[in-house]
């Protein structure tokens, strides 16, 4: 078994290749020629520890300075989506990072905030203080990005694919309440 990290535009195309068997990326990502499985759904938080209560709103967000990731991340595509920015604004800002810890750092220098995957703040076993549930006044649901994996419809390595897929949904899918989650596109 090889991983090897990659961009979701480069997973599709080393799919579409058959130089990957499998790639596991955000979603939502329909294609004919390709199987879809969803693998689970996570809520996006706002990385804000200025701020000290347990939930921000988009309308205090866009007051805020957002921090990006590079252009090609599906992360930053979706926070462009979520935030409401259009390339022509946020490419004259200049925010970006090449990776999550590096703008986490930015926000702590400079403010502002970012937006962080709820398995991403496990990971960097950030406090829960400095995270923040982010509400709209337009709607009860939260912002959250769907994980899930790709492969061809005809492989003969089905089998080992299928327990992969099973093994992650087991993992990151018990005891996992995924109702009123918002996925956001990211494309």
């Amino acid at each position: 078994l090889i991983m090897e990290e990659m961009k979701s535009e480069d997973v599709l195309l080393a799919l579409d290749r058959k130089e990957i068997d499998l790639g596991i990326m955000a979603g939502p990502f329909h294609a004919d020629n390709l199987r879809t499985i969803p693998l689970f759904k996570e809520e996006i938080k706002a990385y804000l520890p200025s701020l000290e209560k347990d939930t921000v709103s988009t309308d205090e967000l866009a007051e805020l300075h957002p921090w990006l990731l590079s252009k090609g991340n599906c992360l930053r595509t979706q926070m462009i989506h979520f935030c409401e920015l259009n390339n022509e604004k946020s490419d004259k800002w200049n925010y970006e990072g090449g990776n999550l810890e590096l703008l986490l750092r930015i926000v702590n220098q400079k403010g502002g905030y970012t937006l962080i995957p709820n398995e991403y703040q496990k990971v960097l076993q950030l406090d829960s203080t400095t995270c923040k549930k982010i509400s709209s006044p337009n709607s009860n649901e939260v912002p959250a990005r769907e994980i899930i994996a790709i492969s061809s419809h005809r492989t003969s390595k089905w089998d080992s694919i299928e327990k992969i897929i099973r093994s992650v949904q087991h993992f990151y899918g018990k005891n996992r309440d995924e109702s009123g989650f918002k996925v956001l596109d990211w494309k």
